[in-house]
């Protein structure tokens, strides 16, 4: 691409905006015709670093817990 953002000569620009006589407006496309009656219709999975955090929330989570249960046989009730 030139400085200007014109296409060079030679190459291609394809267009991402769908043809009017593919598309009807009252409608949406059948499955087949878009290719989702091969996916399964659950959600996707969660990402790896979604779990890594839940993993480490957890993990803090039980630190704290450990040390307030610490804080509480030190400073707690001496019934």
């Amino acid at each position: 691409m030139s400085v200007s953002g014109d296409i060079q000569p030679g190459s291609q620009r394809r267009s991402t905006r769908t043809r009017a006589e593919n598309v009807s407006r009252d409608r949406a496309p059948e499955p087949a015709a878009t290719g989702a009656a091969d996916e399964d219709e659950g959600a996707p999975p969660a990402p790896w670093h979604f779990k890594v955090l839940l993993l480490g929330t957890a993990g803090y989570l039980v630190y704290r817990l450990v040390w307030f249960i610490f804080w509480l046989t030190g400073h707690g009730w001496h019934g």
